[in-house]
């Protein structure tokens, strides 16, 4: 991502691919002269920031939150108009309470602001949970759960 720290388009990117987890590389335009003439030549000779290419090679400008949820194939509506368990936030409890409900066959949907396992993602031990007498880290906790039901990001 090229930017720079006085963009609040470029703070609210940053903020979007750490609440999703994304890993990417930042590059203030502001420390390095060549960056910008990068930014310039994707960009038909702007100076538009933030701009953020992908591992392909495809380029975004000025992305909204919409724009890079869609490239990241990140899925913020609901594929159904009915279920019968809907859970607000998946930390701890609500990834519990997500499993159980899937476990009985109901089907469910989690809503999360952020990353799957919401503040459990980034924590590194959680102690005390269900099946996991000694503990488990948050990510380890929080990924295989993303997979097992429907989770609508907002």
């Amino acid at each position: 991502m090229y930017g720079a720290q006085w963009c609040p388009d470029c703070r609210r990117a940053k903020q979007f691919f750490g609440d999703q987890r994304v890993l990417y590389d930042w590059i203030n335009v502001d420390d390095n002269p060549d960056s910008m003439k990068y930014v310039e030549q994707v960009n038909g000779g702007k100076q538009i920031i933030p701009t953020i290419v992908f591992e392909n090679g495809s380029v975004l400008t000025e992305p909204s939150n919409a724009e890079l949820a869609e490239k990241l194939g990140i899925q913020p509506k609901a594929t159904h108009q009915y279920f019968e368990v809907i859970i607000i936030g998946s930390g701890p409890a609500g990834l519990t309470a997500a499993i159980y409900a899937a476990r009985e066959g109901f089907d469910t949907l989690v809503i999360e602001r952020s990353g799957v396992g919401g503040q459990t993602g980034i924590t590194e031990r959680i102690d005390n949970y269900p099946g996991f007498p000694d503990g488990v880290g948050g990510a380890e906790l929080a990924g295989p759960a993303q997979d097992s039901r429907r989770v609508l990001r907002c």
